[in-house]
């Protein structure tokens, strides 16, 4: 029989594309048997892994970037905006104590102004900033709802003028550093020389308070060699205390001066660093009526 060496033309299959979604195709991967690539096997077990450091690596690029802390923020300020626009925001701060401190350093500081929102600092925000102003030892601060701040303050008292390097700063009975601005209006204040003499100064001071005719007519205090102190009385009188048993010099001291029988005028230096002993060094002044004496005799 004669045979049909002609091809069978093959019937064209008809099917449909089936479209997948991308959760159905990582859906299946997990569903998928474990297949090797290169020698390795391919489980789920890595899958779990790989996206888990995906998921990890995403959530710290979004906290890198900041994101959670602009979005809590967004919602405080709406919050606080919300407020204010029920009349919870600052109409009056109210001040007592200031003696030395301006009010424009005051607002400057703590960064409130009237028709801010009245939550927009807590009073121990308040408190802390305004002790960063050198003459603010300490405040306390109130809300005084719905619209009024309540600040009283404590200042600093200055007890001496410290002399440092061609400067003149303020000190305070703690020993604290206070400032260098406005300092004419302390000129009845002692005048305090030496690197460690703020330190030191509030001691001395307490103690000259037991000898106001030592302390009425002080001018100055200098700091030796980080130990002792010398006095300086009228502007001219340089008084050497020792190093110990500064009080029992001081006693002595004013003992001559209630006794009259130390005429300052004449008198250089009074040397109290040896026990027992006071020496006197005489002024030009005192030289001159003391050889005058002599050839009187």
């Amino acid at each position: 029989m004669p045979v049909n060496l002609r091809k069978k033309k093959s019937k064209k299959r008809s099917s449909k594309v089936q479209k997948i979604s991308f959760i159905q195709r990582v859906v299946s991967l997990f569903n998928r048997p474990p297949s090797r690539v290169r020698g390795q096997t391919v489980n789920k077990a890595t899958l779990y892994i790989g996206l888990s450091v995906c998921c990890v690596s995403f959530v710290g690029v979004m906290y890198y970037q900041g994101y959670p802390e602009k979005i809590i923020d967004s919602v405080y300020h709406t919050s606080l905006n919300a407020t204010a626009q029920f009349g919870f925001k600052v109409t009056d701060i109210m001040v007592q104590g200031r003696q030395f401190t301006s009010g424009e350093k005051i607002l400057k500081t703590i960064q409130l102004k009237t028709g801010d929102p009245i939550f927009k600092l807590s009073p121990y925000e308040i408190r802390q900033s305004l002790k960063e102003i050198p003459w603010i030892q300490d405040a306390q601060v109130y809300r005084q709802l719905p619209s009024t701040i309540y600040i009283k303050i404590v200042e600093r008292v200055p007890i001496a003028i410290w002399q440092h390097q061609r400067n003149h700063y303020l000190v305070d009975g703690q020993g604290v550093i206070i400032t260098n601005e406005n300092l004419p209006q302390f000129t009845k204040l002692p005048v305090v020389v030496g690197g460690d003499a703020p330190v030191h100064v509030p001691k001395i001071l307490k103690m000259l308070e037991k000898f106001p005719e030592i302390r009425d007519i002080m001018t100055a205090l200098m700091r030796v060699g980080g130990r002792r102190w010398d006095i300086q009385l009228n502007h001219k009188v340089t008084i050497k205390l020792p190093e110990l048993k500064v009080e029992e010099s001081l006693g002595k001291l004013g003992g001559l001066i209630n006794q009259k029988k130390l005429d300052l005028d004449e008198i250089k230096t009074i040397d109290l660093r040896i026990h027992d002993k006071t020496i006197v060094n005489l002024s030009p002044r005192g030289e001159i009526r003391l050889k005058g004496k002599g050839s009187e005799t």
